[in-house]
């Protein structure tokens, strides 16, 4: 049993970019391969490109965790915001469209994502 802090970032992935981040808080409790997390990043600007990215999680070598995890998004157009593995560091900002279709969102010149979830490592 494990609990601890980490430091969400978030990064374009196409271009990461940098941000100026008026919060970045993220804390998780591992048990055995288990981890679940919370965080809470804000930035008012980043250069990043292509999509929203989440990385900076607290372990790296995820399997395919199954599902995605449901998000507040704050001041960017979302319909039905989720968190989604992308790699097996990161996470993608998604969204669903009219026809069920989770598409990735594009990199924001200013946001929020809350997002909390369970990761299972390999």
């Amino acid at each position: 049993y494990e609990t601890g802090t980490f430091t969400p970032v978030v990064a374009g992935s196409v271009a990461a970019g940098t941000g100026t981040y008026t919060s970045q808080s993220g804390f998780y409790t591992r048990m055995g391969n288990t981890v679940t997390f919370s965080f809470n990043v804000t930035w008012t600007s980043h250069t990043g490109t292509g999509a929203i990215t989440i990385t900076g999680l607290p372990f790296l070598g995820w399997v395919n965790t199954p599902g995605t995890f449901p998000c507040e998004v704050l001041d960017i157009a979302t319909v039905k915001p989720y968190c989604g593995q992308l790699s097996n560091s990161s996470l993608g900002l998604r969204d669903v469209s009219g026809a069920g279709v989770l598409s990735l969102v594009s990199m924001a010149g200013a946001g929020g994502v809350i997002c909390s979830g369970t990761l299972i490592l390999a």
